[in-house]
């Protein structure tokens, strides 16, 4: 087992995962740079980082289970509604049965993309950002995104996604 110490992610410029605060109590806005410590629960040679506005979700490639930090003020973290803030990677992955193959954040949402095919969307639902419905506002839990047919609002029954993106507030899935 390696050292916790061993590993870091570096981050730069303007970040709310931690405030920069100077001997006197004031906040220090602009750039600075920072270390952000990962976990012995995951294996550095295999992960891979996805960052939103004010939220991270790192994807172990090995067994394909997904962490969040930062903020769920939205849900954008699959943390239940009363958990507005994750500090630091817990090892409680984001309650998914399938292998996720890859993540994308927006501004205040995340998509997942499971190896069926299957894409799994959770975070502020504005303007039908999550691809659930132009009604739905917040989801605290990854829920499954089904495509309706056009000349019924059906659901299609095997749409199988390859690749997912999202914009500050918008998501672009491929199908």
């Amino acid at each position: 087992m390696r050292d916790a110490t061993q590993t870091k992610l570096y981050r730069f410029g303007e970040t709310t995962f931690d405030q920069v605060v100077s001997r006197d109590g004031i906040y220090l806005s602009g750039c600075h740079f920072s270390q952000f410590h990962i976990p012995n629960f995951l294996p550095s040679n295999s992960i891979k980082v996805f960052l939103g506005n004010r939220h991270l979700i790192v994807l172990n490639k090995k067994d394909g289970k997904c962490f969040a930090v930062g903020d769920n003020s939205n849900g954008q973290c699959a943390q239940h509604k009363e958990i507005r803030w994750i500090p630091s990677l817990q090892n409680t992955p984001i309650q998914i049965k399938s292998k996720i193959l890859q993540v994308a954040c927006g501004e205040s949402h995340t998509m997942l993309l499971d190896h069926f095919g299957k894409l799994f969307a959770f975070g502020c639902g504005r303007n039908g950002r999550l691809g659930l419905g132009r009604n739905v506002l917040n989801r605290h839990f990854p829920h499954l995104v089904e495509v309706p047919t056009k000349s019924n609002e059906n659901i299609e029954e095997d749409v199988r996604f390859s690749h997912v993106a999202c914009g500050p507030m918008h998501t672009l899935a491929c199908g």
